[in-house]
């Protein structure tokens, strides 16, 4: 049971944390990303005047495996960023205090 104690706090935060990175990177970006990219082409379609019904939807469709990889990094980076600067691990915060004082 001693290797499940972590510092206080830990695992509210890690929990807080990887709700935030999976709100931001499965639900709030890829959300606005398609529906831009549908949007576009939709607009494209219509000036071209062919594909319109299924041209859109294939391109969002078709957008979806790159996702991960315009998605995931950068919102890793801003999430641990912003953790790490309103609400350190405590290790760190230890570390901070230290050489507060």
């Amino acid at each position: 049971k001693e290797s499940l104690k972590g510092e206080e706090g830990e695992v509210e935060r890690a929990v807080v944390h990887a709700t935030v990175f999976q709100l931001l990177a499965s639900i709030a970006a890829p959300t606005a990303i398609i529906h831009t990219v549908v949007h576009s082409a939709q607009t494209a379609t219509k000036k071209i005047g062919r594909f319109t019904k299924w041209g859109p939807t294939i391109v969002g469709l078709g957008f979806i495996p790159v996702l991960p990889y315009a998605v995931d990094e950068p919102i890793e980076y801003a999430v641990d960023a912003a953790f790490d600067r309103f609400w350190p691990p405590a290790a760190k915060a230890a570390v901070a205090e230290k050489k507060e004082s």
